[in-house]
């Protein structure tokens, strides 16, 4: 029974060890545009001052967010545990003209890099122009949101009247096109992109790397870590009914769960440190057994 207490006991420490020098899970907030003007059912369009209070709480609460290069370490296992603490990843989707108007200009006072992903074949007034998009890209990072914003996955759009090798050559077209035209404007390789309505299948995936993507998001839930899939990135999607208490709580899960681990195994560590000291210095040594003398009686000596 000592034996397997002090393996546990090693485990303990060996864990505690990973704990505290691997990155926590990174997450990943989206959000698409800023407006005092909704449709009745349009969630992801925040009202400026629920933005503004999304902001102010993530600042508050010392969060920061990752660069493009980060991401990728994120991504590799690599990125440091001391960079990994209130670290998350800002994306903003659609490209709609309340990124130059509102977004960038709080992300830039707040110290916030983003990563926007457009739509090159849509435009004003709706949308950002070319030469905004170029100027976005000199401080953030941009991505393709397809070039017109429609899905790219053939099961999310199933035709009668469209065989399916012309939706593949359509979502081929989306692809590429997109990609193309973002790297005319930005001047620079485009590789990252966010599917469109969050909708995407196993066609998708292969489609989006033959047209050169190495990295995209989804809408679905998760954590960003070294077994996060690529082309599979998860976020949390924010709606303008989403309280920001919520948000938090989602962005402080990792961490949460690290300090609940590291507590608990921290009080079984010193459970089985009190049994193995107790158990040693209550058991003589087995030599000491042996070579001890018998006491002698004196009434029998003096017989």
């Amino acid at each position: 029974m000592r034996t397997i207490f002090t393996l546990v006991w090693i485990g303990l420490i060996l864990d505690g060890t990973r704990l505290l020098t691997t990155a926590l899970p990174v997450p990943v907030l989206l959000i698409h545009g800023i407006d005092t003007k909704r449709g009745s059912n349009d969630f992801w369009t925040l009202d400026p001052a629920r933005f503004e209070q999304l902001i102010s709480a993530l600042k508050a609460a010392g969060y920061r967010t990752l660069d493009q290069s980060e991401l990728n370490r994120a991504l590799l296992g690599t990125l440091p545990a001391g960079e990994s603490s209130r670290r998350f990843v800002f994306t903003v989707d659609d490209g709609l003209s309340s990124v130059a108007s509102r977004i960038v200009p709080r992300f830039d006072q707040a110290g916030f890099t983003g990563f926007f992903f457009v739509c090159p074949g849509l435009g004003p007034p709706q949308h950002l122009d070319g030469p905004s998009i170029k100027e976005l890209s000199h401080h953030h990072v941009v991505g393709a949101h397809g070039h017109t914003h429609v899905t790219l996955s053939p099961t999310h759009r199933p035709s009668a009247s469209r065989r399916r090798a012309d939706e593949i050559e359509r979502i081929r077209d989306e692809l590429e096109q997109s990609r193309s035209a973002l790297e005319a404007t930005v001047d620079h390789p485009v590789t990252f992109m966010a599917y469109p309505r969050g909708e995407y299948d196993s066609t998708t995936l292969e489609l989006a790397r033959a047209a050169g993507y190495d990295l995209a998001f989804t809408t679905d839930i998760g954590y960003v870590d070294a077994s996060t899939l690529r082309m599979e990135i998860p976020r949390l999607q924010i709606l303008q009914d989403m309280p920001v208490s919520m948000i938090l709580a989602f962005l402080g899960t990792p961490e949460r769960e690290r300090t609940r681990r590291l507590v608990l195994e921290s009080a079984l560590f010193l459970l089985l440190s009190c049994y193995l000291i107790g158990t040693r210095t209550r058991r003589p040594p087995e030599n000491l057994l042996r070579e001890a003398p018998l006491p002698v009686n004196p009434s029998s000596a003096n017989s």
